[in-house]
């Protein structure tokens, strides 16, 4: 029955027998696949030829085994009745200490007694050299079936079946039991799919060492050529496996160590691209300077592998040394970006002294398929420049990951990565309580371990030497390396058509850390019973793949059940793709790697090596991001003349913003819409930065510039800016458009649909047409049939914003539609409180990781003020309570000392909107606009106001939490408190943003150190905060959520 149960579906054939339907069984694989029941079945049709109600036969037994490899049926056999091997003493010491040994130790053994006896034929060979690929054999096992263990230790406990005073005991005699015949012959009728597994490990493994040995004897004399080491003298004391991802039946590269302290590198593929890569850099090292010239590692190719030369990570020796490493990263990236090469991530790239040696050339002539530009939109193009940039070679700083997570700021694995301590974006399962009977799995965030980020810094007087002090550097060695390729086009193009014409390479369709992924949650117990259950969960595989052709997914399927990374791969001169040796689709690439690289070749120019240091600056900026890279003085005490240009000097300033913009902007095929390359935070996780296509929000995207340009024009009249305007918002309209139809979306003002609204209101009215007003009511309607997806409630994601946009749109059009609406949302917001026990006066909303954040933007402040704003037309008398309950939780956060309000879980103060007492100041300002009365109203007002002036400027110019933002907020209050003082304040600050506007460029960073194109954090909204210092009363604040100012 194990070998039956083990089999995938594709070994499997169904009986005619009718069975009634498994109806928990397809509900269980239904949520799965996300209960989207038309996909799950087209799914299962396309990829397997099977239908949903197959699946109650699968559970039911009723099939038989179609075919079976014959191998695997062997290994079967001859496992059952195999009797566990003693290992030499010296073995059995080291690994018996390792975790769950005992049932292990049959697996490792069989593997070990069959590989003896081959190695045994070769005269340097000694037991010993197998502890490490022993090692790694249990590595692997335990990886596939620790969970599996685990749970069956926590069942032995529960049902009071261990013996022992202790956990450690109690584990001890589980230990013994996973040992014994009787355990086994229950594992392998439990779990005949790990047991497959596990054996398919065994074969895999003893099938590559023995490879490995066979070759190295076969190629003894010419590695005593190559490398000056001699098998027979130079003994072999280890053989290390593992040393990257397993592909095709388990081969992975691996390192033979050998006396006295000699390495050598074994790569079981196809090396020719690294030979015809060493030809390629010996040729330009001929023509070049010496500061420009790379190191060729020495190989040996032997077509279907290969052995390499170990590279060192040595340490510079001089300064100058320490300059010509980056010099030669820059030439090596210039290098790399001809040829459309990917994944150099910090593993593939080792500092040896003065040199960047990548050790891992597969990824080169990466053929990406593009995507779609039938409708040639803006995004589409920017995407795809991005896309072939010189980030896509993985050497430039770029954040690898996505999270939920908000402490997760980004993991940063590219080649330069200095970035230590990092914390991985996913949880990984943790083994809590380890050797003990109540021994569990736990998934937590964990941090990637410093070492495992070193051999791709040089090192410099012992310390490993960041990039941050050398990117000129970098950037004069690539555009040395460009200019020379630019001067010897043909030359270049010719030689590389010649050299790698026949060179296999890898095609990446899809990045590791999904499989990766992917192969631990099936390692989950439920999948590892029947071998049909773990193909049909990597059938999820399709539900990310709507572009992907359904044989590229058969192949990935296969080789994940193998317990493989996918691989695929193509040569260059071809346009097929291919996988196992066989072709899997036919014509591919519309043209082959080849000519793919030489048409990119041809079309390098002086633009386009501008653009890309542009996108390289723009990376490096993003993540050398630091909120002290932009600190100014500001004396908002300093006594300045108010001339009568002063408001034509600030629109000039402005101007050149738009200008400036307007020139870095990426149109569309049509001419219809505008998109632009930017430096992007995340509005919600103000330390996370990186390089994107800007996207249709408020805070960051095309919302937010298309206001700028407006109030742009409604102040100079230049048609230009219009246009932009019109190019800006229409991808936004197109979006509104098509609102209905999705069913998940963000609500947020300034991080999703409302703000893109709200801008588009102002671009409504300033245009005098009114010709999108259906568009703007009917959309809002839509997002306030969404508020219950909110769980943040706040002003930049949440109801809060919702509230002051429905307020903005009421003032503006008049329709009281939007009257009923904000009845709504106040309702949620209200209903959403929590009132906190134990502490009856106090209210807050619980949002981010159960916290109840203060302040404006973010937290409670924001929101007490939205719904305070709101009862002004349709007067709730709760609300005002509310209120109270409010400030009082809020005030508990209140630091006499330093004049501010704390972070909940925190203990330091914030001076901006978005956190910090000029985000109170505005909410205090606004009740009191609102007619709110609290005696502790003026209070906050005040000692928030002194610490705005004393404490909030001159640490950047940004809207969010910079000064132009800060400015608008204490411009407020002195209009709010007929403060004349503030005013002073004020204007004195303006003027000296002005005097730094013509010193500084703001093309060169805009809030900690970078450059961004959007409005809260970017040049859009310093033009913004311009505007505003140029004509007061007509322009909006963004801050406030302001009505349209005409």
């Amino acid at each position: 029955m194990p070998v039956k149960h083990s089999a995938f579906i594709d070994e499997i054939k169904i009986n005619d027998n009718t069975v009634p339907d498994s109806i928990d069984y397809i509900n269980y694989w239904k949520k799965t696949f996300e209960n989207n029941e038309n996909k799950f079945e087209e799914i299962l049709k396309d990829l397997s030829g099977i239908q949903v109600s197959t699946l109650s036969q699968l559970e039911q037994d009723e099939y038989s085994i179609d075919k079976v490899d014959a191998l695997l049926s062997l290994t079967f056999s001859e496992f059952d009745s195999f009797q566990t091997y003693e290992f030499p003493p010296t073995i059995e010491e080291h690994l018996s200490k390792a975790t769950f040994y005992g049932f292990f130790k049959k697996f490792m053994s069989y593997s070990f007694s069959k590989v003896h006896k081959s190695l045994n034929t070769y005269s340097f060979f000694e037991e010993s050299q197998l502890l490490a690929p022993l090692e790694y054999m249990y590595k692997r096992l335990y990886e596939l079936s620790h969970k599996t263990l685990i749970l069956e230790l926590n069942i032995q406990r529960v049902l009071e079946n261990l013996q022992g005073e202790t956990p450690e005991e109690r584990y001890n005699h589980f230990c013994s039991y996973i040992s014994t015949n009787e355990f086994f012959v229950y594992f392998k009728d439990t779990y005949p799919a790990l047991y497959r597994t596990m054996l398919t490990t065994l074969i895999h493994w003893s099938n590559n060492i023995t490879t490995l040995y066979h070759n190295l004897e076969q190629d003894k004399v010419e590695i005593q050529e190559a490398f000056n080491i001699d098998i027979q003298t130079n003994k072999l004391i280890t053989v290390t496996l593992g040393l990257g991802d397993e592909h095709n039946d388990g081969k992975t590269v691996s390192l033979l160590e050998f006396l006295p302290d000699m390495k050598l590198i074994y790569k079981p593929r196809s090396i020719g691209v690294e030979a015809a890569f060493n030809d390629l850099t010996a040729w330009i090292n001929n023509q070049v300077n010496d500061k420009a010239q790379l190191y060729s590692p020495k190989i040996i190719d032997k077509h279907s592998y290969g052995w390499v030369e170990y590279i060192e990570n040595i340490e510079c020796q001089t300064e100058e040394q320490l300059k010509s490493f980056y010099f030669k990263m820059g030439s090596l990236l210039g290098v790399l970006y001809s040829l459309n090469a990917v994944d150099f991530h910090y593993e593939n790239i080792i500092a040896m002294g003065e040199y960047p040696v990548p050790i891992d050339l597969e990824s080169l002539f990466h053929h990406a398929k593009i995507l779609e530009e039938k409708d040639g939109s803006a995004h589409n193009k920017a995407l795809n420049l991005i896309n072939r940039s010189v980030r896509s070679t993985g050497i430039i700083p770029f954040l690898a990951f996505n999270s939920d997570n908000p402490n997760y700021k980004g993991l940063d694995l590219s080649g330069l990565s200095d970035k230590n301590d990092q914390l991985y974006p996913l949880k990984v399962p943790s083994i809590e309580s380890k050797n003990t009977d109540v021994m569990h799995v736990d998934a937590k965030y964990k941090y990637v371990k410093v070492n495992e980020f070193e051999k791709n810094k040089p090192i410099f007087k012992g310390e490993k030497v960041s990039y941050k002090d050398h990117v000129d550097v970098i950037i004069d060695g690539f555009k040395y390396i460009y200019e020379w390729i630019l001067n010897n086009k043909q030359q270049y193009s010719n030689y590389i058509s010649d050299k790698f014409k026949n060179t296999i390479v890898r095609m990446i369709l899809r990045p590791t850390a999904v499989y990766g992924e992917l192969l631990r949650k099936s390692k989950h117990p439920d999948f590892l019973q029947k071998g049909y259950n773990r193909d049909i969960y990597f059938h999820t595989l399709a539900l990310e793949s709507e572009n992907k052709p359904k044989e590229i997914i058969k192949s990935e399927k296969t080789d994940l059940l193998n317990d493989d990374i996918p691989y695929f791969y193509t040569t260059v001169s071809s346009n097929h793709l291919y996988h196992r040796e066989q072709i899997c689709i036919q014509n591919f690439f519309e043209s082959s790697p080849l000519e793919a690289v030489i048409q990119k070749i041809d079309d390098l120019n002086i633009v386009d090596c501008a653009q890309q240091i542009r996108i390289m600056r723009m990376s490096f900026l993003a993540h050398s991001a630091t909120f002290g890279a932009n600190e100014q003085a500001i004396d908002p005490y300093r006594k300045v003349n108010i001339h009568a240009n002063k408001s034509k000097e600030f629109l000039i300033e402005a101007r050149h913003i738009g200008d400036y913009l307007i020139a870095n902007a990426i149109e569309g095929n049509g001419q219809s819409d505008l998109c632009w390359i930017s430096t992007v935070i995340s509005a919600s996780n103000e330390y996370k930065w990186d390089i994107y296509p800007v996207d249709l929000d408020l805070y960051n995207g095309l919302s937010g510039i298309s206001l700028f340009f407006s109030y742009l024009y409604h102040l100079t009249g230049r048609n230009d800016y219009k246009l932009t305007a019109e190019k800006s918002i229409y991808p936004v309209i197109n979006s509104l458009q098509g609102l209905p139809e999705q069913r998940m979306f963000n609500i947020g003002t300034f991080s999703g649909v409302s703000g893109s609204i709200y801008a588009l209101n102002h671009i409504n009215q300033l245009s005098h047409t009114k010709q999108y007003e259906q568009l703007i009511l009917d959309s809002m309607k839509i997002v306030v049939s969404k508020l219950s997806q909110d769980k943040v409630f706040d002003i930049i994601d949440g109801t809060a914003g919702v509230i002051g946009v429905l307020i903005a749109l009421y003032k503006d059009s008049g329709n009281k539609e939007y009257l009923k609406l904000l009845k709504q949302a106040s309702e949620y917001l209200i209903n959403a409180a929590y009132h906190h026990p134990g502490k009856e006066g106090h209210v807050s909303w619980k949002q981010r990781d159960d916290i109840s954040w203060i302040g404006y933007s973010h937290g409670t402040a924001g929101i007490i003020t939205a719904l305070v704003a709101a009862n002004q037309y349709i007067n709730n008398p709760n609300i005002l309570e509310l209120a109270d309950k409010v400030l009082s939780y809020e005030n508990s956060f209140y630091d006499s000392k330093h004049k501010n309000w704390k972070l909940p879980s925190k203990d330091n103060h914030s001076v901006a909107w978005c956190h910090g007492a000029p985000g109170i100041l505005l909410s205090r300002l606004m009740l009191k606009e609102s007619n709110y009365e609290n005696s502790i109203l003026d209070q906050n007002i005040y000692a928030a106001l002194d610490t705005t002036i004393d404490k909030s400027f001159g640490h950047n110019r940004s809207l969010c939490h910079g000064d132009f933002g800060n400015l608008d907020i204490l411009l407020y209050a002195a209009k709010v408190l007929q403060d004349k003082t503030s005013y002073e304040r004020a204007n004195s600050i303006g003027i000296q943003l002005l005097e730094y506007s013509k010193t500084h460029n703001w093309k060169k960073g805009v809030s900690t150190g970078t450059e961004s194109f959007g409005l809260m954090t970017g040049l859009s909204g310093i033009g913004v905060g311009l505007l505003q210092q140029s004509d007061y009363n007509s322009i909006p604040s963004i801050l406030r959520l302001e009505e349209a100012k005409l």
